[in-house]
């Protein structure tokens, strides 16, 4: 065998261990930037949390990237706060993009909508903050480092109950969400023996409602419970029961904890359930410190531990992708395997469907300040 025939041989022997290791791994030898496609709320009442979610993106995937090695690009898509707009979002990352992973939906109807298309075409779909039930069932490839609203809307129901309260009103806003988490409530109200004397729903666009308000009103319940997604529509609400003259205990979610209610006072005395956030903890001191540095205090409509949650979320995703390379299917192998990963928004434990498992903690808007209550 002659010198030439012998490089010959070494150079396929190269190429076919090279070639063996590829396909074990299930990957292609490529060294181009990864990409990661992004869901969220950019424009419409609930842009200010896409923004400020989309700029922990930025910031986590700048911090990843200059570690060396392969780059990670995102590629940023709108979906409205709305199944519809993150259908047409997730068709396009996946089928002209050729995403493989996709953090998002921010709200719970931008997961529910892109859900069924990430999971027909085998991709990673890992919502940083949507907590609606449905998203328990939606997918073998769907995820979420959120807790799911199953907790707090059950959590609320007991609390309203164990407070004396038999006769609750509600009020919710007409999306994904909202609407899940008000189901929850309901249920879990009647099941321990209290009544819905009223349950009135709100489009996302409304300004006013007076004639809301007047029937429950007219009811005269023991209690209210109100329900909104969007900042905008919820200080609108809350500012017109207060002018309404209703004194009745009100009951609500983490979105009437945001600066821009606690300076208005629209919020002042509301009893709500929240997923436990130590902003002190060193992961979210330190985190909240470095977002503050580049982007400025988060958005005043923006509860803060939706911002540490995807920073979270895209941290997660790129080390299991380090880990076990751009395979989607051993990258969905891995996220059900996590289990107390320390983060910014606290440890985290994903479950058997794909679903945060975290603490809801009971607290009161006293004074302008969140006050933690026991019961």
């Amino acid at each position: 065998m002659n010198r030439n025939t012998k490089l010959t041989g070494i150079a396929v022997l190269i190429v076919v261990i090279l070639g063996g290791w590829y396909l074990a791994k299930g990957e292609p030898a490529d060294t181009g930037p990864i990409k990661i496609g992004f869901i969220g709320p950019l424009t419409g009442d609930a842009a200010s949390i896409g923004e400020s979610t989309r700029n922990a993106v930025v910031m986590a995937i700048d911090e990843v990237n200059a570690e060396g090695g392969r780059q990670y690009e995102v590629i940023y898509e709108d979906g409205k706060c709305a199944g519809p707009a993150s259908a047409s979002a997730a068709q396009k990352l996946i089928h002209v993009d050729k995403v493989e992973f996709i953090i998002g939906g921010i709200c719970s109807g931008e997961t529910l909508g892109a859900a069924p298309i990430a999971e027909a075409a085998g991709v990673v779909l890992l919502s940083p903050v949507s907590s609606s039930p449905d998203i328990t069932n939606a997918g073998d490839f769907v995820f979420r480092v959120f807790a799911s609203d199953a907790t707090s809307g059950s959590k609320m129901a007991e609390t309203t109950w164990k407070r004396g309260h038999k006769n609750v009103a509600v009020i919710s806003e007409q999306t994904d969400y909202s609407q899940a988490l008000r189901k929850v409530f309901e249920e879990r109200f009647k099941e321990l023996g209290g009544t819905i004397v009223i349950s009135e729903g709100y489009p996302s666009s409304a300004k006013d409602f007076r004639s809301q308000l007047a029937k429950i009103k007219a009811t005269n319940p023991d209690a209210i419970y109100l329900v909104p997604q969007t900042p905008a529509s919820g200080e609108v609400l809350l500012a017109q029961v207060k002018e309404s003259g209703i004194t009745t205990p009100l009951f609500s979610n983490e979105l009437v904890t945001t600066e821009s209610f606690l300076t208005s006072g629209v919020s002042e005395g509301i009893l709500f359930a929240e997923v436990n956030f130590d902003k002190e903890s060193p992961e979210a001191s330190m985190f909240l410190k470095k977002f503050a540095g580049r982007f400025g205090d988060i958005n005043a409509n923006t509860p803060p531990v939706y911002v540490a949650s995807t920073y979270d979320a895209v941290h997660l995703l790129t080390d299991l992708i380090e880990e076990h390379g751009t395979n989607p299917k051993r990258v969905r192998d891995a996220l059900y395997k996590v289990s107390d990963r320390p983060g910014a928004a606290g440890p985290l434990l994903i479950d058997e469907n794909g679903d945060a498992v975290r603490e809801y903690v009971l607290k009161q808007i006293q004074g302008g300040e969140i006050v933690p209550i026991t019961n």
